[in-house]
């Protein structure tokens, strides 16, 4: 275990030292249907977390038991914001059960709801891949969103296995330097602030949880 351990600490030691010397970004980001949609106008629909998952469709990093979640969901109509809309926040569970959440948005055109995990009861239905479906009516259209997020034990179990050793590792490694918007970005390992990038605060948060286990 303890060599296992100065491994992966020299790899990401080896990370620090070569963090200077930037990987070319991909030129082209991904694109999908809503940001179409945006681009041309008409009712939109944006929900993300506070930290990340803008864009239509696109997931949030991971969160833990017992963990806040501050829900946003952004209404425009030809880019500019809708007031006083109600927006409905339809929240699944992993085993696929739901309930629904609700908030109306402000002169900015968000609408903000929290909302907290719970910390110890009923893990087994807690833990694992949790989806958002926004829907808010604009202009007479019902307008929606989606959005996943991983609900965890520990954010550094990457591979969710219950433990954290260098398989965790090696998937932030194989896309260290990646952000959002990149196609090889993974927001699963994007655990630590600031959000949007694999970086070494990322590293850092897997190296100091290593050997812990569930």
């Amino acid at each position: 275990m303890r060599r296992e351990y100065v491994q992966l600490l020299s790899v990401f030691l080896l990370l620090m030292l070569t963090q200077a010397h930037e990987i070319t970004k991909q030129s082209y980001r991904q694109a999908n249907a809503q940001d179409s949609c945006r681009a041309s106008g008409g009712p939109n629909l944006d929900i993300f977390t506070q930290r990340g998952g803008k864009g239509y469709a696109v997931p949030s990093p991971p969160f833990c038991l017992g963990e806040e979640i501050i829900l946003y969901a952004n209404a425009t109509y030809n880019k500019y914001p809708e007031q006083n809309k109600y927006v409905t926040f339809q929240m699944f569970y992993p085993d696929k059960e739901s309930f629904i959440l609700s908030a109306t948005t402000n002169e900015t055109g968000i609408a903000v709801k929290h909302f907290r995990l719970p910390s110890s009861e009923s893990q087994n239905e807690i833990i694992g891949t949790w989806k958002v479906i926004g829907t808010v009516n604009i202009a007479g259209v019902a307008t929606n969103d989606s959005l996943g997020f991983q609900v965890c034990w520990n954010p550094a179990d990457i591979d969710d296995d219950s433990d954290v050793d260098l398989y965790d590792a090696i998937p932030l490694l194989a896309i260290y330097g990646s952000e959002l918007g990149d196609k090889n970005y993974n927001c699963n390992c994007d655990i630590a602030e600031p959000y949007g990038k694999i970086d070494l605060y990322d590293a850092i948060l897997v190296v100091a949880n290593y050997g812990k286990k569930a």
